[in-house]
């Protein structure tokens, strides 16, 4: 298939992966695209699937001002604001790493197999899933989990508050990443949880 094969205990396995408790780790990852480095330095911005145009728009633009600083944006090329801090890498020539919840033969969401395509081109794909593994609802909450290990810390820009962002950015705090949430109006149905992070300090 093409694919690089990452033991746990392979010097390939990203080190950046060791925040998260060994019962936790995935045995083995699959990748295509380019390898992370242990200097690398990586962000996660994760958030609503629908998303509104100023969360998908500030998220762009956010994604674009970390790669100007040499970041690596990190997230799990759902639809709304994770397509969109992608997008955002892609456009000014960054590195991004998405983590999918279906194994790399499972293009998931379908419409964003171009996404997919010039993510691996540029930048770097991985799954924990054998080949031929449908997305399952049970899977991005584990796909969750690589994110919030894999990144320094994450930017929780858009979230209801039954959020999958939300098990990201509670992850992120379990294994002691640091934590960003942008605010939003209190009206905003789509920034009750992201509000609701800031409350909690």
């Amino acid at each position: 298939l093409g694919w690089n094969v990452h033991f746990y205990n392979d010097p390939s396995f990203p080190e950046q992966l060791n925040s998260i408790a060994k019962r936790e780790l995935p045995p083995i990852l699959f990748s295509v695209g380019k390898q992370i480095n242990p200097d690398d330095k990586l962000i996660g911005i994760v958030g609503s699937r629908h998303a509104t145009e100023k969360g998908t728009q500030f998220t762009y633009n956010i994604a674009q001002s970390l790669v100007q600083s040499g970041i690596i944006i990190v997230s799990g090329m759902a639809e709304g604001i994770d397509s969109a801090a992608h997008k955002g890498t892609l456009d000014s020539s960054g590195h991004t790493v998405a983590i999918w919840g279906s194994s790399l033969d499972k293009v998931y969401p379908p419409s964003n197999k171009e996404l997919a395509k010039k993510i691996e081109e540029t930048g770097t794909i991985f799954s924990e899933y054998l080949p031929d593994t449908t997305p399952d609802r049970s899977h991005f909450p584990q796909r969750n989990r690589l994110i919030a290990g894999l990144a320094d810390g994450i930017i929780v820009v858009e979230a209801g508050q039954k959020s999958g962002a939300l098990i990201t950015a509670n992850l992120a705090l379990e294994y002691q990443k640091e934590l960003f949430a942008v605010p939003g109006l209190p009206t905003s149905k789509m920034s009750l949880g992201t509000n609701q992070l800031i409350k909690n300090g």
